[in-house]
Formats: structure tokens, sequence, C-alpha cells
């Protein structure tokens, strides 16, 4: 198998992966891409933009939906393709990591509640202890149910 097929099965197999960020990916996409060039057989533009939109994870499906019915791939550059999809995924990983941080304040709120709730029944279980006591020893104090209104 020569060199350039097997530069190609590798350029048909390469897919960005869930966890990749977009700049590691560009990285990839441009050795294959400076291979191909070295061996006398360069790129078009076209065909890796082509490449790069159709092997994106999902989270970037509504970005690469809204690239493909704005620009005019033919024309599109790979360096502006990536800079639009490095600023799409530095934005939704902003937004995940709010909801985390959401998410978390409300779990501590969660736990902040019921220690609250804890500490009123505590409280209320110790009052009652102590005005059951005082009930005990005949105090009569001047509470709302007695005459002394």
């Amino acid at each position: 198998m020569s060199k350039i097929q097997q530069l190609t099965t590798k350029f048909e197999a390469l897919s960005m992966k869930k966890d990749e960020s977009i700049s590691s990916y560009n990285n990839k996409i441009k050795d294959i891409a400076n291979e191909f060039f070295s061996l006398g057989e360069p790129m078009t533009e076209d065909k890796l933009v082509r490449k790069v939109l159709r092997t994106l994870p999902l989270k970037f499906e509504s970005k690469v939906t809204t690239i493909e019915e704005a620009q005019n791939l033919t024309k599109m550059k790979l360096d502006e393709l990536m800079g639009s999809l490095i600023t799409y995924e530095i934005n939704i990983d902003g937004r995940i990591e709010s909801k985390k941080q959401n998410i978390a304040l409300k779990s501590q709120i969660k736990d902040s509640e019921e220690v609250s709730g804890e500490n009123i029944t505590l409280m209320v279980r110790k009052f009652n202890r102590v005005f059951g006591k005082l009930n005990k020893r005949g105090y009569e104090g001047k509470g709302l149910n007695s005459e002394g209104r």
C-alpha cells in the first residue's frame, strides 16, 4: 500500500472524539493535510472544511447546521471555520460549567434547608421538654390561656 493510500485511509477514518478540543482536532487535520502536501498531493480547503463539518460530535450539530446554511462552503477557509468552532466551543463549555455550578449551589441550598429543618425540629423538642418540666412543677405563666389577658 502506498503512502498516499495509507494517508487517505487515515484521513477518511479521522473523526473528532467527544472529549477532544477543537484545537486538538484542528492540529490532526492540519498534520494530515501537510503530509499530503509533502507528498505532492495538496488537499483543497473545501475538502478539509467538509471533512471537519462531517466528523464533529453531536454537541456541535446546531453550529454545523448554521454554518452549512449561512456560508458558501466552497469559499470557506479551514482557519475561518476553526475560529468559529473554537468560539462556539468556549461558549458551550462555559454554559456547561455554569449549569454544573448551579446544580452544586442548589444541592448546597437543599442540604442547608435540611439542616435548618433538623435544627427547628431539635429546638421544638427542647422547648417542649422545658415547657413540660415547667408544667410538672405547677408553673402558671401569664400566657395566652391564662386569665390575666
